[in-house]
């Protein structure tokens, strides 16, 4: 499915288009904690695959320039330094890490968070200033991690539902507390 996903964005590229341009591949996945996985299928989830990774970048020609992953999976984190390395913005999602589990992906390189689960286990915002300023949402690890990680240039994305921490619905900011 991925691979057909790819060859789709490169089919794309090489069309005559008046429109948008598609700058780059997400991989949302698999690399995500089936708790949380959203729509992904579970069959298609994995703990951690470097090269699987590196396949995919090749045959991308190097366009996959953002992957999601759920820094709690056995070895993920330690996939991070090499994914940024090949020039993959990392972010932390559909997750339900630990405080801990959070900062080693921050320190390691992850750089975005979103899609993050508030301490009701409810997809939320977890870390931006508006959750800061949420009483419900102050214990929760996520948001405690990315609160800290704010000042260190971390990339808080928000989308609908998290107007209830104080965010507009969809929005992205890199915010400092």
């Amino acid at each position: 499915q991925t691979e057909w996903c790819i060859g789709e964005f490169k089919r794309h590229e090489k069309m005559e288009q008046s429109g948008a341009d598609l700058v780059g591949i997400h991989l949302e996945g698999p690399f995500l904690a089936k708790e949380y996985k959203g729509a992904m299928p579970e069959h298609l989830l994995k703990k951690n695959d470097l090269e699987l990774v590196r396949h995919y970048q090749t045959l991308a020609e190097g366009k996959i320039n953002y992957i999601t992953i759920s820094p709690e999976l056995e070895g993920v984190q330690e996939m991070i330094p090499a994914l940024v390395e090949m020039g993959i913005v990392v972010g932390i999602g559909h997750s339900g890490a630990t405080y801990d589990q959070a900062m080693g992906a921050i320190g390691l390189g992850a750089t975005v968070g979103w899609g993050l689960v508030s301490i009701w286990g409810i997809v939320a915002c977890a870390g931006a200033a508006g959750c800061a300023a949420h009483p419900a949402s102050r214990q929760s690890p996520m948001a405690r991690a990315a609160r800290w990680s704010n000042t260190r240039g971390f990339f808080i994305r928000a989308y609908s539902g998290s107007t209830s921490c104080g965010l507009p619905s969809a929005s992205a900011a890199r915010v400092t507390v």
